[in-house]
């Protein structure tokens, strides 16, 4: 039996019926669900089955929409070929076991592919006991995450916090494009990730869905601090 008989045997079984009523709806819905999701290959495989609801919703009736047949067969080529792309390029990311803490710890919302390219404009630094991060009233070059190690945040000489892993420095300059509004002296031998500004926001200008991840985590770790002075 070819496809076409097929097609035929199913239609007429579903004419007069609210099966063919439901098919119809299910498509446009499971379009709606795919934009719902955050990954981007449960987004086109939902995209997928959605195509494919469509067509066999089209080819249930009397009169078959070739137009539309074939575009909804073109959207599943088309996915079908990105999700396989998409599946090669994670399957090569290889993360060290400092960068799959800070994935986890802070960028869990990129994909691995995403932060893999992050990671790919940021370097890690060593910063010794007493060397000053950033100097107020001074411009800061890099956003620096803390890995490991704990640093002081000084205002006009006086200590207003401490730094601990996990936060952000020099996020607020990179935001605003301001000058250090305090100094952040390490209180121990510190690990950081750090991005330079220049090079951050270049990488940033072109990656906009990292853009977007990137100020709201810079966004919610300053509101964090913000909570903690009180």
């Amino acid at each position: 039996m070819n496809f076409s008989v097929a097609f035929e045997i199913f239609g007429a079984a579903m004419e007069g019926s609210h099966l063919l009523d439901l098919v119809g709806n299910a498509a446009p819905l499971i379009a709606f669900c795919a934009y719902l999701v955050k990954d981007i290959i449960w987004l086109r495989t939902l995209t997928i089955i959605s195509a494919a609801t469509w067509l066999l919703y089209l080819f249930s009736g009397s009169h078959i929409l070739w137009l539309a047949a074939f575009w909804n067969a073109a959207f599943i080529v088309v996915n079908l070929g990105r999700i396989s792309m998409e599946m090669r390029e994670r399957f090569s990311v290889k993360l060290t076991p400092e960068e799959r803490d800070v994935y986890a710890s802070t960028f869990a919302n990129l994909s691995p592919v995403e932060f893999h390219k992050l990671l790919a404009v940021g370097k890690w630094m060593n910063v010794e006991y007493g060397q000053n991060i950033t100097e107020q009233g001074k411009p800061v070059e890099n956003v620096m995450l803390v890995y490991q190690g704990m640093a002081a945040v000084l205002v006009n000489g006086t200590l207003a916090r401490y730094v601990a892993p996990w936060e952000f420095v020099g996020e607020v300059s990179f935001l605003t494009s301001d000058k250090a509004s305090a100094t952040v002296s390490a209180t121990e031998p510190m690990r950081v990730l750090a991005w330079p500004h220049k090079d951050l926001q270049k990488f940033l200008n072109t990656h906009l869905t990292v853009r977007f991840a990137m100020r709201a985590i810079m966004s919610e770790n300053l509101a964090k601090k913000l909570r903690e002075r009180g």
